[in-house]
């Protein structure tokens, strides 16, 4: 085929996924009036630790993103009750929302094919298997060919897919990274360290469709993970920082008030007892 006849527009635009920081992270120009957010056709690799969050921000993707279609959240991990449990738990329970419990990648692509899916969640790469391999589920071999088969559905259905992935010891992808060169965008979920709990930043380590500079900040709650804009996340972080060049000296007052003999009522003590160590000095 020639370049010249190929036909980019139906994949020339990005989908705003309705986070401000993913959009903001995946980049794109608004300016040009494509917008921020996902490229149809293209594949997202997605790690980060236990506890951080990914699934709840996928979950909130699925919900959210500016498509009209069907959404598919394959879980090899969970149970389908409990994927629902947290979807609804954040309010993103939607009957446009697909869920399926699969491990073998080839049935996976085959659902997400029937349901004509317009965006797919693969949870996680680590527990998928394909047909056609051998070893264990998470083994290298694995890894390698249910990358390689999400990639060739991705681009040959248009389909945009979203890969989750484990971390290892050093808190990179784990596995091959042949993963990682498959993707177009590799995403990590983590702890924000200059914000602390409960914040997290996302950021990029690929991205084939734009910058890798800019980071999302985002903000665990019991409605799931709420975007942060730059400016409260410099203002928070400025706190934080202002708190911490305080903490030593609020910790010698303490002491000191304590052996003057000071009391400090139930309640203050509990609000601050995780912050500053409030047993008499020299005693464990």
């Amino acid at each position: 085929m020639s370049l010249s006849d190929v036909d980019v527009s139906a994949r020339d635009g990005r989908i705003a996924t309705r986070i401000p920081a993913l959009d903001r992270v995946l980049g794109g120009d608004p300016d040009t009036g494509g917008g921020t957010g996902l490229v149809a056709g293209s594949m997202i690799v997605i790690g980060g630790g236990p506890g951080m969050g990914k699934s709840t921000l996928l979950m909130q993707l699925l919900h959210l993103v500016d498509l009209p279609g069907v959404r598919l959240y394959a879980s090899g991990e969970e149970s389908e009750a409990q994927v629902a449990r947290s979807a609804r738990r954040i309010g993103a329970a939607d009957e446009r929302i697909k869920v399926v419990r699969e491990s073998c990648i080839e049935s996976v692509l085959w659902h997400a094919r029937e349901l004509r899916a317009q965006i797919l969640i693969v949870d996680s790469m680590h527990v998928m298997s394909s047909r056609e391999s051998k070893g264990l589920p998470g083994s290298d071999h694995q890894v390698k060919a249910t990358g390689q088969l999400l990639m060739e559905f991705t681009k040959s259905t248009g389909t945009a897919t979203v890969a989750v992935c484990h971390v290892n010891a050093d808190d990179g992808i784990s596995g091959p990274r042949k993963l990682e060169h498959l993707g177009d965008v590799t995403l990590m979920l983590e702890h924000h360290d200059l914000l602390g709990e409960p914040f997290r930043a996302l950021r990029q380590l690929k991205n084939r469709f734009g910058s890798t500079l800019p980071v999302g900040v985002l903000e665990m709650s019991e409605r799931g993970l709420l975007s942060v804009d730059n400016e409260s996340a410099a203002e928070i972080q400025k706190t934080k920082r202002s708190e911490d060049d305080m903490t030593p000296i609020a910790q010698e007052l303490a002491h000191l008030y304590i052996e003057l003999g000071g009391q400090i009522d139930a309640g203050l003590r509990d609000r601050i007892a995780g912050r500053l160590d409030l047993s008499p000095r020299g005693n464990p």
